[in-house]
């Protein structure tokens, strides 16, 4: 005899939109699209008896409810059970350690920064992921000297950004058999679009693009390619904000700020230390901006998957719209 309830895995879980949900599973890190009214039956009627369900709805819907459910088995997103109440709910509580757990630092021609000490401070803070964005041609001796000093580190990943430079492109493609901790190396200004390694074929991928990054302006872009989908970044994006939580970083000129794109300055690298930063109010006060309360992300399926920007928004409002997002939740279509 069928067993009376369906039930969500705890790791499938639905995201409600304007025109169309998410079912995200932050096990696998994939999701589906589902209709609006199978979301709605999900969060309102879970765990779900069916039956009862269809006694609230036309014998003509019985069918499409069905199917609803025959798609949720065959995409395994859930099972039938008499027990609901064995299955509890993921808790999406968020909770880290680190005073800092990511951060960036931006480098160009002009730029004097101590790596030794910024390194130091990003470790004592907890950080565990930096990125690295040169706009300008770097020689492999000046990568050595700044790589070099995060070898002894716990900062547990680094992604690097760099000018493309026919001069040394096969000595940057070996970095990252030199420093283990680089997961990600992308050339820009480079001849043309190419992926060298992807993730899947090492540790660190490795592309080329044609675009010039000369300066932060270049930052903000929202796309699904860069769409996060695990537990860690799920449960982050219900609470906080979905970029600058527990986010710091050094511009090109030394200053501290939340993002190098963002105006306001919180001192200089030379003048104040990155732990007499975090502990201010003013500059934690973006952390709690989520996407629930951001204008029309607030109506997005891909609101906990998508990372925000708040250093370019529509109208430079403090809860306007990413200004570089081209996705719009009324119609459901990307620009």
């Amino acid at each position: 005899m069928k067993k009376k309830f369906f039930v969500l895995y705890a790791c499938c879980i639905p995201v409600k939109g304007y025109t169309r949900s998410l079912v995200c599973d932050v096990q696998r890190g994939s999701f589906k699209l589902i209709p609006n009214e199978l979301a709605h039956v999900l969060t309102q009627h879970h765990p779900c008896d069916v039956s009862a369900i269809k006694a609230q709805h036309p014998v003509e819907d019985h069918e499409t409810l069905d199917e609803y459910f025959e798609f949720l088995t065959a995409h395994e997103y859930g099972f039938w059970t008499d027990h609901p109440e064995r299955f509890p709910a993921l808790d999406l509580t968020y909770q880290s350690a680190s005073s800092i757990t990511n951060a960036i630092l931006d480098v160009d021609q002009y730029s004097n920064h101590n790596y030794e000490s910024i390194f130091d401070q990003l470790e004592f803070l907890g950080c565990k992921d930096l990125q690295i964005r040169c706009y300008t041609e770097m020689n492999p001796e000046q990568l050595h000297q700044m790589l070099g000093q995060l070898n002894l580190r716990r900062i547990k990943s680094v992604e690097l950004l760099l000018k493309y430079a026919e001069a040394y492109v096969s000595q940057y493609y070996q970095l990252p058999q030199q420093y283990g901790r680089l997961v990600s190396l992308v050339l820009h200004t480079s001849p043309k679009n190419q992926v060298i390694q992807s993730s899947q074929e090492g540790h660190c991928q490795i592309i080329c693009l044609q675009q010039a990054i000369d300066d932060e302006t270049h930052c903000g872009q929202i796309s699904p390619l860069y769409f996060s989908l695990n537990l860690p970044t799920f449960s982050e994006a219900q609470h906080y904000n979905s970029c600058l939580h527990r986010k710091i970083s050094v511009d090109k000129a030394g200053n501290i700020k939340n993002c190098p794109s963002m105006p306001k300055s919180f001192g200089h690298i030379t003048e104040q230390s990155l732990l007499e930063v975090v502990q201010q109010e003013d500059f934690k006060q973006p952390w709690g901006i989520t996407k629930d309360e951001v204008e029309v992300c607030r109506d997005c399926e891909f609101r906990y998957i998508c990372t925000d920007c708040r250093g370019y928004t529509k109208g430079e409002r403090k809860y306007g719209k990413p200004a570089k997002c081209s996705y719009d939740p009324y119609t459901g279509e990307w620009a």
